[in-house]
């Protein structure tokens, strides 16, 4: 079998993805990978909120490898009506809000993190490191209506293919 099938699973929908700064591109894969995977959720979680799901996956894993050690663990986990997104990390030291820099840059994510997400914590794992955790909205559980929905596109399956590698 050359392709990742993707195919609906009785139970929650979750993903882990093992981010590292040595990987290039690892940013724009984790990215890559949250919208595959609000795309194979088995109701339509709408175009708005995929891409606050994208977003706030892109600037915890961001965050994460800036500042804790240049490697992180994401799991994305399907709840009734919203996505919930877990970053994992070595470093103790907790997100800090600061006030944003538009010259210097930085500052801006944090604070659009906790607009995007219904709920975000921030708890310490046993062997060691963090885990924020972001609850972001997505409609509200509709099932899809017809099966298309569930079916792989080529953008999925490519997507799938070159995360196995």
């Amino acid at each position: 079998m050359d392709e990742a099938e993707i195919l609906p699973v009785a139970g929650p929908a979750t993903l882990t993805i093992f981010v590292s700064m040595d990987r290039p591109g690892s940013i724009a894969m984790a990215r890559d990978g949250a919208r595959a995977f609000v795309e194979c959720l088995p109701f339509d979680v709408g175009r708005e909120a995929a891409d606050s799901v994208a977003l706030v996956v892109s600037e915890l894993v961001t965050n994460a490898l800036r500042h804790a050690g240049g490697s992180c663990v994401l799991s994305l986990a399907a709840l009734p009506d919203a996505v919930e997104v877990a970053v994992g990390d070595s470093s103790l030291v907790r997100p800090q809000w600061r006030i944003s820099d538009r010259v210097g840059g930085g500052g801006f994510g944090w604070p659009m993190v906790h607009r995007l997400a219904r709920s975000v914590t921030v708890t310490g794992r046993a062997g060691g490191g963090k885990t924020v955790r972001a609850v972001v909205p997505c409609g509200a559980g509709r099932t899809a209506s017809d099966s298309s929905r569930t079916a792989p596109t080529a953008r999925r399956r490519a997507w799938w293919t070159a995360a196995r590698v």
